[in-house]
This record gives C-alpha cells, sequence and structure tokens, in this order.
C-alpha cells in the first residue's frame, strides 16, 4: 500500500519526470485505456442500431434483450482478450480454454443456438416482418411475433402457431404482400405486350391510393369433363360480384394441366392482411359453387 501512495506522490510532485522514468508501464495503461474507450463507442453504436433493426422488424423485447445479451458477451471477449494481449499475457492458453468452453456450450445448446443463429438470419434478411400475410410449409397466416427462438402466426383459425426459427429458415416461405408501385410497373408491361392496356388502367387506378397491399393466389382444379369455357364465365361472373370489395377486380389463369384435369390460379388483393382471412374462404366457396351448380 505504502508503494502506492508513493507513486501517487511521486506524480503528483513531478508527473513528467514520473511518466518518463515509468514509460512502459505508463504506455500500456493508455492503450488499454484507448482500446476501451474504442470498444464502449463501438458498443454504443452497435447496439443502437441492433435495437433499430430489431423494432423496424417488428422483434418483441426478448429478442431485443437476447440480442444485446450477445453483442454485449462479444465485445467482452473482445476487451478481454485486447486487455490481455497488451499485459503480455499467454494468450495461447486462454484462448485455448475459451475453445474449449466455448465447443461445451455449442454441444450443450445446438438447438437452441440453431434457433438463434436462425433468428439472427431472419432479422437481417428481413424476408417477412410482423403483421404481413405468409405462408411457411403447410402453414399460412399473419405474423405476430418474430423472437430469436421461433415466429409465431395467426392461423385463419385463430390458432397461434408456433414455428421454430431454424424450420423458417429450411422451409419455403411465401410472402403475399407486394409493394403496390412495383407491381403496377409490372402489370402494365405484361398489359401492354398482351393488348390488355385497359384492364391494367382499371387495376392501377384502384390500387393508386395504397403504397402496400396483399396479393393471394390459391389454385382450384376441374377434371376435363366440365367445360372450360363455361367455367371461364363462371369465373367473371363471380369477379364481377367481388370487384368492389377487393382492391382491385380478381384474375386468373391457367396453372397446369395434368392427364384428366386443369389447375387454374386465381388471386386477389386486400388491403390489410386481415382481409384475407375473412374473404377468401367465402370467394372460393362462391367459385366452387357457380362452378358446380351449373354442373347439376
Amino acid at each position: 500500500m505504502q508503494q502506492i501512495w508513493d507513486g501517487i506522490w511521486a506524480f503528483l510532485s513531478n508527473p513528467i519526470a514520473f511518466i518518463q522514468a515509468n514509460w512502459g508501464t505508463v504506455e500500456v495503461f493508455f492503450r488499454l485505456v484507448f482500446t476501451i474507450v474504442v470498444l464502449l463507442i463501438a458498443y454504443v453504436i452497435v447496439v443502437r442500431v441492433a435495437r433499430r433493426s430489431l423494432n423496424t422488424v417488428g422483434m418483441g423485447p426478448e429478442a431485443t434483450g437476447g440480442v444485446t445479451l450477445i453483442i454485449r458477451v462479444i465485445f467482452f471477449i473482445i476487451a478481454l482478450l485486447s486487455i490481455v494481449g497488451n499485459l503480455d499475457t499467454d494468450t495461447g492458453a486462454l484462448l485455448s480454454i475459451t475453445t474449449v468452453f466455448g465447443t461445451a456450450i455449442g454441444l450443450a445448446f445446438s438447438t437452441s443456438l440453431s434457433n438463434i443463429v436462425s433468428g439472427l438470419y431472419v432479422l437481417f434478411s428481413r424476408p417477412f416482418k410482423v403483421g404481413d400475410y405468409i405462408k411457411i410449409g403447410s402453414f399460412e397466416g399473419i405474423v405476430r411475433e418474430i423472437t430469436l427462438n421461433y415466429t409465431a402466426i395467426l392461423l385463419a383459425d385463430e390458432t397461434r402457431q408456433l414455428i421454430p426459427n431454424n424450420k423458417v429458415v429450411s422451409g419455403e416461405i411465401t410472402n403475399y404482400r407486394i409493394k403496390v408501385e412495383d407491381y403496377i410497373e409490372t402489370e402494365s408491361e405484361e398489359s401492354s405486350a398482351g393488348g390488355r392496356l385497359g384492364s391494367a388502367l382499371g387495376t392501377i387506378r384502384s390500387l393508386a391510393t395504397v403504397q402496400e397491399a396483399y396479393r393471394y393466389t390459391f389454385d382450384l382444379t376441374f377434371d376435363l369433363t366440365h367445360d372450360h369455357n363455361r367455367i371461364i364465365g363462371d369465373f367473371e361472373d363471380v369477379f364481377d360480384k367481388w370487384e368492389k370489395r377487393f382492391v382491385a377486380r380478381p384474375n386468373y389463369m391457367v396453372w397446369s394441366k395434368g392427364k384428366g384435369s386443369v389447375t387454374y390460379r386465381l388471386a386477389f388483393i386486400v388491403e390489410k392482411p386481415k382481409d384475407i382471412m375473412d374473404m377468401s374462404s367465402d370467394f372460393m366457396r362462391d367459385l366452387i359453387q357457380v362452378v358446380y351448380k351449373k354442373s347439376g
């Protein structure tokens, strides 16, 4: 203790002489202080950017806290290695111990870590956000929550389905949200090329008031014994009935033809994802009923 007070007194009495006499130690001290300050500034910036990104994509407090903890641990390890390196300690032994512990933790929590890594991928790649209407594998509905471990979607029957993020990343994802400006541009080009500019202009006028919408598609298959010219006419009759309830007039295309059947892909556009749940069932029912009713 007396040596410490003697050193403080020597520094206060003649700072320049003290620094010259102990330059090696002082240099290490300033290097450590500079490194820690830089790491703290970088930590604050990274955490703020991460939280802003998490809020933008719609991740909840649990995910925000988890990402912040991971960032904190990473910066702590970097700071520890910097301190050890500046103190000329044997970093090889420290790295070996860290590797062993890291491997053990990774093996013990491999599934959880896989979900967390997948959650981070969902965060940064942003294939969907909270509020989107999506389809993941056999599940489709409105995204209600995105965490580091799972994605929660609300199904049409009001069931809350939790899907692990590793299955989200490995599965097929369909996001029905569209940017109206891009859709209008594509629709105009295709309609002009196909001579359907009049119908395209009607669609454009309907979509001009919104920036984002949801274009939902589904398939209906009918065997070849049906009169498909009449089926197409039936589709148009149902489209007339539903046109004002959608953002734009529904449309269809022949999607595929099998040995004994033809599959049509139908599409409609709504402004809110909840409208898909509220309208799709009734719209499908009207299409099916009109076809089979006239078929006797």
